[in-house]
């Protein structure tokens, strides 16, 4: 599969926000192929990134209160904290969380692929393999 299709999927899969996307077994592991040609689109070094949450409940909100995100697939995070904050508003209550991860961590900088001009991605988009992540959380009751 050619790897800008592969992303490309990945995102069209994720865009719509319910449970039984979120959990898609075939972004679990990324093919060797594809992390192969994707990763000349990451910077070395360490990134500050950012993943809203949104919630029904104040006691679902607090499930990252150990400060331990598992993400168990390929999962998009953000370099705009403000972009976070918009996805973590959708329900009634919020979370946003803050990670600093290696480069190592991190499949591609979408804004740096022709993705980004070719479809208009504009959310300072990162993607992040799956893994467990030592995070700050910012919990808030959407207004």
């Amino acid at each position: 599969m050619d790897p800008f299709s592969y992303l490309l999927d990945f995102m069209n899969a994720t865009s719509d926000l319910t449970i039984e996307n979120y959990q898609l077994p075939e972004y679990s592991t990324v093919p060797p192929v594809i992390v192969a040609a994707l990763r000349q689109y990451v910077t070395e070094g360490a990134f500050v990134l950012y993943r809203g949450f949104s919630f029904e409940t104040e006691l679902e909100a607090h499930k990252f209160d150990s400060g331990i995100a598992v993400q168990e697939r390929l999962s998009s995070w953000t370099t705009n904290k403000e972009v976070a904050r918009d996805y973590a508003s959708n329900l009634q209550w919020g979370v946003i969380v803050q990670a600093t991860l290696g480069s190592s961590s991190v499949l591609v900088e979408v804004q740096r692929t022709s993705l980004a001009q070719d479809f208009g991605f504009t959310d300072d988009e990162v993607l992040v393999f799956p893994g467990t992540y030592v995070v700050q959380p910012d919990i808030f009751a959407v207004e």
